[in-house]
């Protein structure tokens, strides 16, 4: 019977638990997700070239023009100059491969996603109902301590039953 008395409270109580211990001891599940995304890509590059010449021109005592000294002339990557004098008439051309380049490319994204999911308590008790459970368990707290007192005076003789009382 006193062992009976002893375990009762001890079961009454143990199952209290804060929401930090709980989450402790059981901690809230942790999502992890990698999401891969490849983006095609693709874009017209314009290159940039240029060419040019620096000659001295003359004229003859007939009227034509001739070129008499090219001081400078350079040629690009892309671009070939050329340059024609008829009838008086100067053609500077300049030929180009490509003025432009398409290119394409790929995008690679790695995006890593970790989401905590906790448990949402939803039925939160309000302050009279959280009064009212602390209420009632002090008054069970009394209630059984009354009632081991009863037994107690039940069981053991009178003398003893007043002695043990005394002692607490």
């Amino acid at each position: 019977m006193k062992k009976l008395l002893i375990i009762i409270p001890i079961l009454i109580f143990s199952g209290c638990m804060t929401q930090e211990k709980c989450w402790k001891k059981f901690p809230p599940s942790v999502n992890d997700s990698i999401i891969y995304s490849e983006i095609i890509r693709d874009s017209v590059i314009y290159i940039t070239d240029s060419a040019g010449i620096t000659a001295l021109l003359e004229c003859d005592t007939a009227g034509i023009i001739r070129i008499k000294q090219i001081k400078d002339m350079y040629a690009g990557q892309f671009v070939k100059p050329s340059i024609v004098i008829k009838n008086n008439w100067l053609k500077a051309d300049c030929k180009i491969d490509s003025g432009r380049v398409y290119f394409r490319w790929k995008e690679k994204h790695i995006k890593e996603v970790k989401t905590k999911v906790f448990v949402k308590i939803t039925n939160q008790l309000t302050g009279l109902q959280n009064f009212l459970c602390w209420s009632g368990g002090i008054l069970w707290c009394i209630f059984l301590i009354w009632i081991i007192i009863k037994i107690l005076i039940k069981v053991l003789p009178a003398g003893k039953a007043v002695e043990i009382l005394s002692k607490i």
